[in-house]
């Protein structure tokens, strides 16, 4: 019987990146080979995730980033 689908609605902002934090280290321990980023390359994560924490008004909604990236497509077909 397969599990019903977890409701993350009710999380806050926090807990679902603590949840992803913690779903992508599950993930690296079982492929480490994923994480295989320079060193130069996990600071600028870091630092865009700090950026996002100190700034979380200035993320822009995924439906907004998906659209813009469906019109640009279609303008070019």
């Amino acid at each position: 019987m397969p599990k019903p689908p977890i409701d993350y609605s009710a999380l806050s902002v926090d807990d679902r990146l603590r949840l992803i934090d913690e779903i992508w280290a599950s993930v690296v321990n079982d492929d480490p080979g994923l994480a295989d980023l320079a060193p130069d390359e996990w600071a600028e994560v870091d630092r865009r995730v700090a950026d996002h924490r100190l700034h979380p008004e200035t993320a822009v909604p995924w439906d907004e980033v998906k659209g813009g990236l469906l019109r640009s497509i279609e303008r070019k077909t």
